[in-house]
């Protein structure tokens, strides 16, 4: 019985009972996992089954093993998600992927701890032991405030941000989509960083999407709307900018004019990879914020899947030897907050865009980050990274790519640490000087070098000895962050 399967019989009103015991019987079984191994100290579900947004068949147990301090955790995550692959039901259940291996002075260290916390409910959190021993319970502190802030914004940009128009549009989708969006716009309102009340209709057809009531296909696009329209509550003063359009092909461009013609579409912002190739024009990978507002006319389905049709055609339309395009909705309140709370993927993302993004409407976007938010944005970067690396996401991702994918990953870290140093926040554009001012060790390598396995050890050293070197200045104010072995 796969999750195939699973999904199909949740659909069923009186399986729920049924697919109840089997998730009790996933615990269960994780149990065993512990008797076989003398690393284990603790098994820590984070999922709350008991929550009404928790669905039976759709919805995975998330958990987190506490090893003791000696143990590679990397290594002991390789095993263990080989032994879970073979243990029914918990191979079904247990998000395997995403499983989580902290050793127990991480787990006591609040400010490692934090990258855990995703969602927020109450100050005081309770993590339930599967294993029968004491719960785990802590205070959420400023850094786990900021972990929550940066989930809920890359839930809206997953689930409503997303261009995409051929997305799967199903029973599972639906939930997943009202769940996430409903708790990452009323976590935001919470917080104080989008300013709008919450829409009554709103929040009454999100909770209609997570059950997936009748007509919940329908109901899915008016949320859809009506999320937007919460989130563009800002206008922003306009202040010109140089022209920069000749830096860019003239066949995204000509796509561009008519594009910003669409009556949802406020502008249309380029923002370039951080290593480019070319001198004068922009060769390598470009970002492209697609900013909807309701200046001129209301948000509704038709505008949306006459938008989202426009660019899938331009997308498959243009030429392999043009650079790569990323498009992305937002709107001017949610670029506003993203950059002074410092909530980009990127702390110092907002350096780079202020030097090197280009408005189509010449518009120069000015915003004032948050110093101490500026601090938090870095130290959940430097943790972000770290869990890549142990979860071998980083190298997953990697190996196989072209090499520049992995120096523009390098670089940032290194613009990341001459910041915590002190040094003004300035980018190169010299594939060779770039090289020079990291290592001579990849000064041999060509941009689109294919990266094997080889080539990747070099790669991961180099990445590894930066970010040891950002957690030392960062553990200057923060000592604790020490306790963060690689």
């Amino acid at each position: 019985m796969n999750k195939k399967i699973i999904f199909l019989l949740s659909l069923l009103p009186f399986f729920r009972v049924i697919l109840k015991l089997f998730y009790t019987q996933a615990i269960k079984k994780m149990r065993l996992l512990a008797k076989d191994s003398d690393h284990i100290i603790d098994i820590l579900l984070i999922s709350k089954m008991q929550d009404h947004d928790f669905i039976y068949g759709s919805s995975d147990l998330n958990v987190i093993f506490i090893v003791k301090n000696d143990v590679f955790p990397r290594d002991f995550l390789h095993e263990i998600r080989k032994s879970l692959l073979g243990i029914w039901p918990a191979n079904i259940f247990v998000d395997i992927e995403n499983l989580k291996v902290f050793k127990e002075i991480e787990l006591q260290t609040p400010i490692i701890r934090s990258i855990l916390v995703a969602r927020y409910v109450q100050d005081d959190v309770t993590w339930e032991s599967i294993l029968g021993k004491e719960n785990f319970y802590f205070r959420l502190k400023e850094q786990d405030h900021y972990s929550i802030q940066q989930t809920y914004i890359k839930k809206i940009e997953q689930y409503l941000f997303n261009p995409k128009r051929n997305l799967l549009i199903n029973r599972h989708w639906i939930r997943s989509f009202g769940k996430n969006i409903y708790f990452s716009i009323k976590g935001m309102i919470r917080y104080n960083l989008v300013q709008s009340e919450v829409i009554p209709a709103w929040e009454k057809l999100a909770k209609r999407l997570i059950r997936f009531t009748f007509l919940s296909r329908h109901k899915y696009l008016r949320t859809r709307n009506l999320s937007f329209k919460m989130l563009d509550f800002e206008k922003v003063s306009t202040e010109s900018d140089p022209d920069f359009s000749e830096q860019y092909s003239e066949n995204l461009m000509n796509f561009a004019r008519t594009l910003i013609q669409h009556p949802i579409v406020e502008d249309i912002i380029f923002n370039p990879a951080l290593i480019q190739l070319g001198h004068e024009m922009i060769k390598g990978k470009i970002f492209i914020d697609i900013v909807l507002g309701q200046s001129q006319t209301a948000f509704t389905n038709d505008k949306f899947i006459h938008l989202q049709a426009f660019i899938n055609d331009f997308q498959e339309s243009y030429d392999e030897n043009e650079p790569t395009y990323v498009f992305r909705f937002t709107t001017y309140g949610v670029l506003k907050l993203k950059a002074e709370h410092v909530l980009q993927s990127y702390p110092l993302e907002d350096f780079y865009r202020q030097g090197q993004s280009y408005s189509l409407k010449n518009i120069k976007y000015s915003f004032e980050p948050n110093a101490k938010q500026i601090e938090r944005a870095c130290i959940y970067y430097l943790l972000h990274e770290f869990m890549r690396f142990r979860t071998l996401e980083q190298k997953n991702k990697l190996i196989g790519s072209r090499f520049i994918k992995s120096l523009n990953i390098i670089y940032r870290y290194q613009l990341l640490l001459n910041y915590l140093r002190g040094q003004e926040f300035a980018v190169s554009h010299s594939y060779k000087s770039i090289l020079e001012e990291l290592t001579p060790q990849l000064s041999h390598i060509k941009p689109y070098d294919e990266v094997d396995r080889e080539l990747w050890n070099l790669i991961r050293a180099q990445m590894l000895y930066i970010l040891k070197r950002i957690r030392d200045e960062l553990a200057k104010k923060n000592p604790s962050l020490r306790n963060l072995q690689f």
